[in-house]
Formats: structure tokens, sequence, C-alpha cells
């Protein structure tokens, strides 16, 4: 009985040790530096669509341009949970990478109304 007792243990500790701890990241010089060029970022957090299938959440760093605006994107994998901290990380390094789109923006609109109407049709 000792035995199995033993072996229990064993088996709790190695499973708490292969429990997975999540990485802290911190974004604040990366998001400073960006912000210091004109940049933002906005979140679309995951949700239902009108047929009932849940959309990704996306993150959009960008910088508007007179009549256009500069993207790059961070989407969420279908497997994954929705992590804006991931999500901003990647989309500034993405668009610091030159891994961007343009495109082009009604000036009459609020930026951020646009690219939420935009993506929230794509996604």
């Amino acid at each position: 009985m000792r035995n199995v007792n033993l072996v229990a243990a064993a088996v709790v500790a190695a499973g708490a040790a292969a429990v997975a701890v999540k990485e802290h990241i911190d974004n604040t010089e990366l998001v400073a530096a960006f912000n210091a060029q004109g940049g933002r970022v906005l979140h679309l957090r995951p949700g239902r669509r009108w047929d009932g299938s849940v959309n990704r959440g996306v993150t959009i760093a960008f910088i508007a341009k007179g009549h256009r605006v500069q993207i790059a994107t961070a989407i969420t994998h279908p497997n994954d949970d929705f992590c804006k901290k991931n999500g901003t990380k990647t989309a500034i390094t993405h668009f610091n990478e030159g891994k961007t789109v343009f495109l082009p923006v009604d000036t009459r609109g609020h930026v951020i109304d646009i690219l939420r109407d935009a993506f929230h049709q794509l996604l």
C-alpha cells in the first residue's frame, strides 16, 4: 500500500510541475514607442454573429495618415482565448516589420468606427 501512495504522490507532483504558468507580458515600452509615432491600438473582442457562429477576436495597430490608415493585425486562433496583451504585442510587431496594408478612409467618419465596422464584417 505504501508503494501505491508513493506512486500517487509522484504522479500528483509531476502533474503540478507540468502545469503551464502564463508568461507575464509587459507591453508598456512597446506601446509607448508606437504611440509616440502616432499609433493607436484597437481590440475587437470575439462575439456572436447574426447566424450564431462565433467570430474571432482581432487586435489592430494603426496610424491614420490623411485619407488612409495603415494597419497591422493580430487575429486570435479559433482554439485560443482572446488576450489583449498578446494581440497588442503581435500587431505592433507586425506593424514595425512592415507587415501592413493601407485602407482608404472617409475623413467624415471616425477612424476607430470605420475600422470596427470593417473588421466586424470580415470576422
